[in-house]
């Protein structure tokens, strides 16, 4: 793995223990031999021990230490915590439960914990978790893995022995596991760079540990070397380069080929490669496992390069020139005798606002070297003004988003106008207009990029002109109304509401509706061309008040009654209205659509009355019954032989009677009647009528008549008969 070196400068908070390069903090102390004691056998402990160099997170890491936990048992605690962090080298944390990891709010920490906090759901025997962002509940979002029991055969690890802890982490898979005694115990699956460290892959490496109420000597042994070299490393040709295997438990390494190693016995041998080679170390890890790694040092000239040409303009006023090696950490140099540099010249780009020549020199490790050059040149003609903008102010758009832009950012915008008007945005890329009239922005980016535009907005707002056409009386003859709506737009768009009751009765958005109730309908009328909209209401009214029939008993038919006249009704609720009879057993005489008909049979009549001036109906059934049992006998008419007019009023008339009631009329009796009166020189003096049936002789002469009688009847026991005879006229 390749180490980032920093170089610390100035007063530090924590103590740098120069031959390890690590910092201690708090009660931590150094014990030798790369030994560290946390903390020691007091309460409220709290130390901490971070490694001088940054690790990347970008590569893999494989690290292998002893931890001691410490004699105390029941009384023991409170663990000890490996930690990656962003704060830096003299962090520390909250004592007791929090192990001197608590508190650290972009982190990662593995915790070994020694003893049971309830509030932090810790199980009754030592365990091991991963947690991130110093938190050290268990219940919490932030712990990613565990707890589990530490030591996979004991639940106590607080045996004065010393553990041996393997980490690893793999950025490929994301997957960071933890061995204890060379046992796994637990991993987590997480993006350390992403997730944690918003991105930055370099952060701080050590340990915490902390007492409380109970205490503990707590410990870690490192070795000098526990970053092992990368698996790839460079070195320019006749140079040296140290390499580094991890930790042995033997302290026995065995490096091939050793014909190019200063010693291919010790950990950290100097190779001398006269061309690319791969190295491999043998040893026995802290496990007792015996483990190979390859090292690759690829020997190459240094080469540097960056592109012949830059090209300044107003989309880009900063050109950045990148370097590209076949090497990396190298040490960089940019000059310049016509340009400028912005910022650092040390860095692997260059930054400028200058046209100019720009000459860059790198080395790596002061052991190769190498230049180049870039020639960086000006082109301000691309800063041209763009518009997007609608240039008609309508009902829909009463305002007008006037769009202008360069593609550059931070460039100024300044808006005029000579009759128009800004709602806002005057001194912006987006203005706001509402009246017509002439506009135009300049823009201004620097004194090589400015531009202008100008653009003219019309107005078409006009209104349309809506009228509703219909009937505005709902009847019974006319239930439904239909409602058509003309508009001075060419194209428009319809929407009806009802109000006061009213009901629509059709689809509800076109120029013409049907409605069945009484209300007020509104339409509102849309120009579609330009939005603006105009209400028209009309109101309806209901008439349909029905007629009421009242009726009596009709009179009866009979032999003596043979036809009825149908008038026993009266109508109410209309002046004006039209009657319509019609029957299913009976017989109507005539036209059924008199208002009194005639009818000759029994049976049900129906009379429908329709007010003619809403159509609405009523109908009442009249029944017409007939009387069969008429007592009269045609053989029982007796005919008159002598008129008297001797001033008693009697015997003056000559008409047929019934012998046994003489003061019945029996003219109802008769379906046909014809009397005939002649005197003696045969000469008619009287013929009857309908309206005069009988004879009544005022003024005729004393002395004797004849007649001629023809009648004909239904009624009783009789039939057609002519008879003939003599009267006698006494004065």
């Amino acid at each position: 793995m390749r180490l980032v070196i920093f170089l610390f400068i100035g007063l530090m908070s924590g103590e740098l223990f120069a031959q390890q390069n690590y910092f201690l903090n708090g009660n931590a102390t150094a014990l030798g031999g790369d030994c560290y004691q946390l903390t020691d056998i007091w309460n409220n402990q709290n130390g901490t021990v971070w490694y001088a160099d940054q690790i990347d997170l970008n590569q893999p890491f494989d690290i292998t230490f002893l931890m001691n936990l410490g004699t105390n048992d029941a009384t023991g605690a409170d663990g000890v915590c490996f930690v990656l962090q962003s704060q830096g080298t003299n962090a520390i944390g909250v004592s007791g439960g929090g192990m001197g990891y608590q508190s650290f709010t972009t982190s990662l920490g593995i915790e070994f914990d020694t003893w049971q906090n309830g509030k932090s759901s810790d199980p009754s025997f030592d365990h091991i978790a991963i947690q991130k962002n110093g938190s050290v509940d268990h219940n919490s979002t932030e712990n990613l893995a565990g707890p589990v029991q530490m030591d996979a055969f004991n639940v106590n690890t607080e045996d004065g022995d010393d553990h041996v802890v393997r980490i690893t982490w793999n950025p490929g898979t994301q997957i960071i596991q933890v061995y204890f005694d060379c046992v796994f115990r637990v991993q987590a699956t997480v993006d350390i760079v992403g997730e944690i460290f918003s991105g930055q892959p370099l952060v701080y490496w050590g340990f915490t540990a902390a007492t409380g109420g109970a205490t503990n000597i707590q410990s870690v042994c490192l070795t000098p070397n526990i970053l092992a070299s990368a698996s790839q490393l460079q070195a320019c040709p006749g140079t040296t380069i140290q390499l580094s295997a991890g930790a042995s438990l033997n302290g026995v390494y065995d490096w091939t080929p050793g014909a190019s190693l200063s010693d291919s016995t010790i950990v950290n041998p100097i190779a001398s490669p006269s061309q690319t080679t791969t190295y491999t170390v043998s040893f026995t890890n802290l496990c007792g496992i015996q483990q190979t790694s390859d090292i690759t040092i690829t020997v190459d000239d240094l080469e540097i390069s960056v592109p012949s040409t830059a090209l300044l303009s107003c989309a880009d006023t900063l050109a950045t020139v990148p370097v590209s090696s076949n090497f990396i950490d190298l040490q960089y140099q940019w000059t310049t005798t016509d340009g400028s540099i912005i910022g650092t010249d040390t860095l692997s780009s260059l930054n400028t606002t200058t046209s100019g020549t720009y000459i860059i020199n790198a080395n790596y490790q002061n052991q190769c070297f190498d230049a180049d050059t870039i020639v960086v040149s000006a082109d301000y003609s691309d800063f041209n003004i763009s518009m997007a903008y609608d240039s008609v102010l309508t009902c829909f758009d009463d305002q007008l988003i006037l769009f202008s832009s360069t593609g550059i950012p931070e460039t100024e915008f300044t808006w005029t106008t000579t009759t128009g008007n800004f709602v806002n945005g005057s001194n912006g890329a987006i203005a706001t207009v509402d009246a017509p009239g002439e506009y135009t922005v300049v823009a201004f980016y620097n004194n090589n990029c400015q531009d202008a535009f100008s653009l003219n907005v019309s107005s078409n707002q006009i209104f349309p002109i809506v009228q509703i056409n219909g009937d505005t009386v709902i009847t019974c003859a006319q239930p439904t109304i239909t409602l058509n709506t003309s508009s001075t737009a060419a194209n428009s768009g319809y929407q009806w509401t009802a109000n006061a009751g009213g009901t629509i009765t059709s689809a509800n958005n076109l120029s013409n509706i049907t409605a069945s109730t009484s209300g007020i309908y509104i339409v509102n009328v849309t120009d579609l061309a330009n939005g603006c909209e105009t209400a028209e209401a009309i109101t309806l009214t209901t008439d349909t008040i029905h007629p009421a029939i009242s009726t009596t008993l009709p009179d009866t038919l009979s032999c003596k009654n043979p036809m009825v006249v149908l008038n026993n009704y009266e109508v109410q609720n209309a002046a004006d209205y039209s009657v319509n009879w019609s029957t299913n057993d009976g017989n109507i005489i005539g036209l059924p659509t008199l208002p009194n008909p005639e009818v000759i049979s029994t049976g049900t009549y129906t009379i429908t009355v329709v007010n003619n001036n809403n159509g609405c109906a009523d109908n009442a059934d009249i029944f017409v019954p007939i009387n069969d049992n008429i007592n009269f006998d045609v053989n029982d008419i007796e005919l008159p032989n002598i008129l008297t007019f001797n001033g008693d009023s009697l015997n003056q008339s000559w008409r047929p009677f019934l012998r046994s009631d003489p003061e019945e009329d029996i003219m109802p009796y008769l379906s046909e009647y014809r009397l005939m009166v002649f005197n003696r020189w045969g000469s008619m003096v009287f013929e009857s009528t309908e309206s005069s049936p009988y004879w009544k002789p005022d003024s005729l002469s004393e002395g004797t008549y004849y007649y001629i009688l023809e009648y004909l009847t239904y009624c009783g026991e009789g039939a057609a008969t002519q008879t003939g005879g003599s009267v006698l006229i006494v004065r």
